[in-house]
């Protein structure tokens, strides 16, 4: 039987051509001759996408325009969403791609601003000031400002927590995650180096999540290529959705003492019980009672083992605690304590 494939571009070349696709212009979902060679463009479309961005090609999703994708965006920020719910703020004249679906996401509970423009399209900043109004957001906002402040001030061997190592860590992540299949995340990870020498040691399934894009791509530039291999997450520890049971490990040396107020430290509990599978373990280092009041111009919460594991409650059974002395870049000396949970 002839070939009778047929390409609606009669005059030749084409979308498919103009793109360096050549021919490949079936559905890459189907099976057959068409399809295939479509798929194979798109895979290594979207592994050179995820490696300009230094985030894992699954990340890159590919829409069939821009209103798919808002409502993509927009509809999925909302329905994964914890606590606080996404408060919307667009303004009085935005694309129907954008006030279709916020109308929809009203209909849902989704809170919506919709700020006016003067004569040249521009918002008032006092005008997005004022939609700040609860306690929650503007703490939210706040923590993301101050650590993107300083991560783009300040090198990272700068900061009072650099470790060129973190020895203690890298110990511990051995010990009680030991095959290197388990999935391991590390909490406000941000630009410290226990990502490169876990991908060193042969780990697989690593995130590294933090509130500071600055400090997620200090981390990504240093790695290199190998960072393809790793899932980075900008998001708070307190809000991020994370699959239920998904994990095997979970590493904070960064977070949980700045967390003050009872209500945070709750959420933070909560967030571990959700994500880390049961049998698995949490490794968390805060500053002992001895150590500093303040880090980086923030006042923090100094713990002993006792009154950490009384944090953390029944669910999570003490099973390691140490301490260490931490010399900061400036040559001073910062007690921390180390403390290992095996969730209940």
């Amino acid at each position: 039987m002839p070939d009778q494939r047929q390409h609606a571009d009669r005059a030749g070349g084409g979308r498919g051509d103009a793109l360096g696709m050549g021919r490949a212009y079936g559905n890459p979902s189907s099976t057959h001759w068409a399809g295939r060679p479509a798929r194979e463009w798109m895979e290594t479309a979207r592994a050179q996408v995820a490696a300009l961005l230094g985030c894992a090609a699954e990340e890159i999703v590919f829409t069939s325009g821009g209103s798919e994708a808002n409502n993509l965006a927009l509809k999925g920020v909302f329905f994964s969403a914890r606590r606080p719910r996404p408060h919307f703020i667009t303004t009085g004249v935005e694309h129907p791609a954008i006030t279709a679906p916020l109308r929809f996401l009203g209909g849902w509970g989704a809170a919506v601003t919709r700020l006016p423009v003067d004569g040249t399209g521009r918002i008032d900043p006092e005008d997005l000031r004022r939609v700040f109004v609860t306690d929650e957001w503007r703490a939210c906002v706040e923590r993301k400002a101050h650590w993107e402040d300083v991560y783009r001030t300040k090198a990272p061997e700068e900061v009072s927590w650099y470790q060129p190592h973190c020895e203690r860590s890298l110990d511990l992540v051995r010990d009680f995650a030991p095959d290197h299949r388990a999935a391991i995340i590390d909490v406000g990870g941000g630009a410290s180096t226990l990502v490169d020498d876990l991908v060193s040691g042969g780990f697989r399934h690593l995130t590294v999540l933090d509130l500071s894009g600055a400090a997620l791509a200090e981390a990504r530039q240093r790695l290199g290529r190998r960072a393809a291999g790793v899932h980075w997450m900008e998001a708070d520890a307190l809000d991020v959705r994370l699959p239920q049971a998904s994990v095997d490990l979970w590493h904070d040396r960064a977070v949980f003492h700045f967390l003050t107020s009872t209500d945070d430290q709750q959420r933070y509990v909560g967030q571990v019980g959700n994500a880390v599978k049961s049998g698995g373990h949490v490794v968390v280092a805060t500053f002992a009672e001895d150590g500093p009041t303040k880090c980086s111009g923030l006042t923090v919460q100094r713990y002993s083992p006792e009154s950490l594991r009384a944090v953390f409650g029944t669910g999570f059974q003490l099973v390691h605690s140490s301490r260490e002395t931490h010399l900061t870049p400036a040559g001073k000396e910062q007690a921390f304590i180390y403390c290992v949970f095996r969730v209940q």
